[in-house]
């Protein structure tokens, strides 16, 4: 079930997988564990090249990248596949947001396995 802090069509939500909405809704709420029930127990994040494996760095991630800029994901558009989706996402928070377009566009390139995400790379959209 989708929380009225992700907006998304009627036909986007009824094909969004749960790890996706866990996903947001962690990082939306500062659930970090929340969060993690969304990754496989190895999987890797990749934000802006920077590379965290494995839970103990998925939280590290979370805790100093997302929750103390209090950084929220509102999802614009979802494309989900077989065994991956990309979601559009438009980001806020309390960090410096000097050189980054407004609004700051993400793109969340998400790879599963067995209904969890074993992969998320975070990519600015350009304009």
């Amino acid at each position: 079930m989708l929380s009225s802090t992700l907006r998304l069509s009627s036909a986007e939500a009824s094909s969004v997988p749960a790890a996706l909405v866990h996903l947001l809704e962690g990082i939306n709420t500062g659930d970090v564990e929340l969060l993690l029930g969304a990754f496989t127990a190895d999987a890797s994040v990749n934000d802006q090249l920077v590379e965290y494996r494995g839970t103990k760095e998925v939280r590290a991630w979370a805790e100093q990248e997302l929750y103390p800029s209090r950084v929220t994901m509102i999802p614009q558009e979802v494309r989900v596949k077989p065994a991956s989706l990309v979601a559009t996402c438009e980001v806020k928070g309390d960090f410096d947001g000097l050189g980054l377009p407004e609004p700051l566009i993400l793109l969340l390139y998400i790879s599963f396995e067995a209904e969890r995400i074993d992969q998320l790379i975070l990519i600015r959209k350009t304009l």
